[in-house]
């Protein structure tokens, strides 16, 4: 299994926004979880070291969160989450080269 980050490439509107962190086995499954928020020739992802997000201590969001999704009281993630050092770069420092269009990754 592989991390990645994934943002919208720079010919989009509001380029280098985030998409969201992926764990996938192949990019093909990479592919099609990308597929289903963003059209895959608008991303482009970052493979992410082993790292995570966390929040500065215990937080009021239980896991399993069993509340119906579509329902009027299922909880947001709360805000105020930190990521780790290990990530720190992919999230801060601009590496174009660390930056791959995921529709050449994967093909058609």
């Amino acid at each position: 299994m592989q991390a990645y980050l994934v943002r919208k490439n720079a010919d989009q509107d509001n380029p280098r926004e985030l998409v969201g962190i992926y764990v996938a086995s192949s990019l093909g499954q990479l592919r099609d979880m990308v597929d289903e928020c963003i059209d895959v020739d608008c991303a482009e992802v970052h493979e992410l070291s082993e790292g995570g997000i966390y929040w500065a201590g215990a937080i009021p969001y239980q896991v399993p969160n069993t509340a119906d999704p579509d329902g009027p009281n299922y909880p947001e993630i709360p805000e105020g989450a930190s990521v780790c050092e290990f990530w720190f770069d992919a999230f801060h420092r601009e590496e174009s080269e660390e930056w791959m269009p995921l529709s050449e990754l994967v093909g058609d």
